[in-house]
């Protein structure tokens, strides 16, 4: 138990050592309060490049409604993002969690050139928004999103980014189900309509 909170102590330190002196990368989560109109998050450095500061990042904002409002969940749009791309976004990446700590469900994700459109909406009043990087030096300009506090919705969805891996395994699920319903329609048919029509045969050639 001692071993494991020294290494989170360690961690910590290493962290703030880490962020320390870089504008807009809070060494420890900061929090944002929410309210019905749109505020900014930027990435550190936006509209200029992230990377100018060669150090690995390790930014994350919590966006909590404010206390005045009720029943109300958090919406972000993503207006513009310039993410290294790498497979898996392994090097620099921008996540949004549907609650206030790391082991909660991920809304979504991303890098590269690429950003999502639609409007993300949590299922709660709190979002966690996550930006990391590697210490590489690069010329990509970070994210800037919006958010507010919107009145829970009756029904929450997300969009879903597919995937080859996604349409593959529609393709394969769909061609399960027509095999299925083919099967059962032969075997009903094979049940019902061939004794008759064995039936049928007998008494005309009789």
């Amino acid at each position: 138990m001692q071993n494991r909170t020294e290494q989170i102590l360690v961690n910590e330190i290493i962290n703030e050592k880490k962020n320390r002196g870089i504008p807009g990368c809070p060494s420890k989560t900061k929090t944002l309060e929410a309210e019905r109109h749109p505020k900014f998050l930027t990435s550190p450095n936006y509209p200029g490049n992230y990377g100018v500061y060669q150090q690995r990042l390790s930014c994350s904002w919590l966006i909590k409604a404010s206390s005045e409002y009720e029943d109300v969940v958090i919406q972000l749009q993503v207006h513009n993002s310039s993410i290294e791309p790498a497979t898996g976004c392994w090097r620099d990446s921008v996540e949004i969690v549907d609650g206030p700590k790391d082991f909660f469900r991920p809304l979504i994700s991303w890098c590269g050139s690429t950003w999502p459109k639609a409007t993300i909406t949590s299922t709660a009043s709190e979002v966690l928004v996550k930006f990391g990087t590697d210490f590489k030096k690069n010329d990509y300009y970070g994210f800037m999103l919006s958010y507010w506090v919107a009145k829970r919705p009756i029904f929450i969805a997300n969009p879903i980014e597919w995937t080859t891996l996604n349409y593959s395994l529609l393709s394969i699920g769909l061609a399960f189900m027509f095999g299925i319903t083919t099967w059962l329609i032969g075997l009903y048919m094979k049940r019902e309509f061939i004794p008759h029509i064995t039936i049928l045969l007998s008494e005309l050639t009789t």
